[in-house]
């Protein structure tokens, strides 16, 4: 599962009985009946589960999908965002992202482009001063078609992570993914390794 060591975000790997019961729907009364958004046991980054956003037609971004937190931040500290993405993108002007967004304040990452699963992150994002609260969304925006898939979303305060665990979310998400292959193989290697990550 994702680092939970100050993850801001709560179920962010979508594990549990109720995985789902953090994250508010974005444009509910407006979401169009063609899209359907769900947790997916049948395709994940790891654990069991993930978050699926699917549409069998093209979507006008004026009502993005998805899901989202809100957070309280603290101006002027430093934070790191991101997760992992996999998308199968069917028409132009549609991407997977992930976001968040406060007053006058917006960082984004997106893939536009089909991928496997794959590590996001956006490192050393300053709060503006005025800002105290961000949602963080997981979106279909643009004209979309296809499938969105989203798992391990963090939110860190890195001003509060203790310096003594070396944070580095690059190096993190790097190292994770030349252990991964244990968790399909062997779960007790698997928890052995990820136990020196840190990331249970």
């Amino acid at each position: 599962r994702i680092v939970e060591i100050n993850n801001l975000i709560k179920r962010g790997g979508f594990e549990g009985n109720s995985p789902l019961t953090n994250w508010v729907e974005l444009n509910r009364e407006t979401k169009p009946q063609h899209i359907r958004e769900r947790v997916a046991f049948n395709d994940k980054y790891v654990g069991r589960k993930s978050y699926h956003i699917k549409s069998s037609r093209s979507v006008d971004d004026s009502h993005p999908v998805g899901r989202f937190q809100e957070i309280d931040v603290e101006p002027g500290n430093k934070y790191v965002f991101g997760g992992a993405i996999k998308a199968n993108i069917q028409s132009d002007g549609g991407y997977c992202q992930i976001d968040i967004l406060g007053d006058e304040f917006s960082e984004v990452i997106k893939v536009e482009e089909e991928s496997d699963w794959t590590a996001y992150n956006k490192n050393d994002i300053v709060i503006p001063e005025g800002v105290d609260k961000v949602k963080l969304r997981l979106t279909a925006p643009g004209t979309f078609k296809g499938d969105c898939y989203f798992d391990e979303i963090f939110l860190r305060n890195i001003d509060e992570t203790d310096a003594s665990e070396g944070f580095e979310a690059t190096k993190f998400f790097d190292e994770f993914q030349t252990k991964k292959w244990t968790c399909e193989t062997n779960v007790n290697q698997c928890l052995k390794r990820v136990n020196r990550l840190k990331i249970i």
